[in-house]
């Protein structure tokens, strides 16, 4: 169970601090792309492509991370209107149905990163960037996410008995 948590604990953290990096590399991109457009009459053409990649990663990858710090998506009354105890289940319920639908949605993203590697499919742009990159960061984002939440799942059960 050390193991497990180690993995998530390391993949979680990396992915957020690529997340910041890849933030950093968007606002980078932007400013500098709105100079060379506005200033020098010459635009990067490649620059809204990695952005867009670029987005893509900074919206999945710190997800595991703000879960386990508890600042993702929160529900801040119904602790307010419940019992304790009641909360305790409740969040077990979240967790698992959370769990289930990362867990089809990460398989649904390995499948969908499969096929368009096999079929060497590519944006429809002048750098016709492979579509498995931006896959890819969806698989990993979601893949950290689901294991966040496999973890908070198994402390709720282990908790649900603690007074």
């Amino acid at each position: 169970m050390k193991i497990f948590k180690s993995i998530n604990d390391g993949l979680s953290r990396a992915l957020f601090l690529a997340s910041m990096v890849g933030g950093l590399g968007i606002l980078l991109i932007i400013c500098v792309n709105v100079l060379a457009r506005y200033i020098f009459n010459a635009p990067f053409h490649w620059a809204e492509e990695i952005s867009s990649i670029l987005l893509v990663l900074v919206s999945l990858f710190p997800a595991a991370e703000l879960w386990k710090k508890g600042i993702h998506i929160n529900f801040e009354i119904i602790p307010k209107i419940v019992s304790p105890r009641s909360w305790k289940r409740l969040q077990v319920i979240i967790a698992l149905l959370s769990v289930i639908y990362t867990g089809v949605l990460t398989w649904q993203a390995v499948l969908a990163t499969y096929l368009v590697y096999v079929r060497d499919m590519k944006e429809p742009s002048l750098l016709g960037t492979p579509l498995w990159i931006p896959y890819t960061c969806l698989v990993l984002g979601m893949l950290a996410l689901f294991l966040a939440l496999l973890s908070s799942f198994w402390n709720g059960i282990r908790n649900l008995g603690k007074a």
